[in-house]
């Protein structure tokens, strides 16, 4: 009874939907993320050459379940967990120089992608026309999100003397590093 009532609340919590974000920052949106921000960077007329993009997305998701039951003072536990994690990293490249293309992305985190690429603009200006001038080679953006998504429950039935009860908990938390190297 204990481990089907582990199971139980496992298979409960997996089973109810996930309200985060985390669902929506994919892989394939940080590409959409990078086109635009390109795109718009380029539209207001910053100078820089594109090199590459090294987007990595790591998730780690846990599932923890517990059941007991008691029977005046004594009481038994049993728990049970179990956890898995993926690391997924794509690196890009720019495009040949005709190549059209759509663009689907998150404008929040493109805007922010063009606020470092504005900055990373405007310090090599000031380091190219400073005394004595800089040269730069080359420059790195890197930008991280942590999205963490958590459900928990629990089920618990008094009848004196005896009680029962389960609970568990989903755990899912995404690590999104986008990397982008300018020259």
């Amino acid at each position: 009874m204990l481990r089907q009532g582990a199971i139980l609340a496992i298979a409960v919590l997996t089973c109810l939907p996930s309200y985060g974000v985390a669902k929506d920052i994919s892989l394939s949106s940080l590409i959409g993320v990078v086109q635009l921000a390109l795109r718009d960077a380029q539209n207001r007329g910053l100078s820089f050459e594109f090199e590459s993009a090294t987007l990595e997305l790591n998730t780690v998701q846990s599932i923890d379940g517990e059941a007991g039951i008691g029977f005046y003072i004594a009481k038994v536990n049993k728990g049970a967990s179990a956890s898995a994690s993926s690391l997924v990293r794509i690196q890009l490249l720019p495009p040949d120089k005709d190549e059209p293309g759509n663009v689907s992305a998150n404008e929040d985190m493109a805007a922010r992608l063009v606020q470092a690429i504005e900055a990373g603009v405007r310090a090599r200006e000031v380091a190219r026309d400073g005394e004595p001038p800089l040269r730069t080679e080359r420059y790195e953006i890197e930008l991280t999100f942590i999205v963490a998504d958590d459900v928990g429950g629990g089920l618990s039935i008094d009848f004196p003397p005896f009680e029962a009860g389960f609970s568990g908990s989903v755990a899912e938390s995404n690590v999104q590093k986008l990397k982008l190297a300018i020259k």
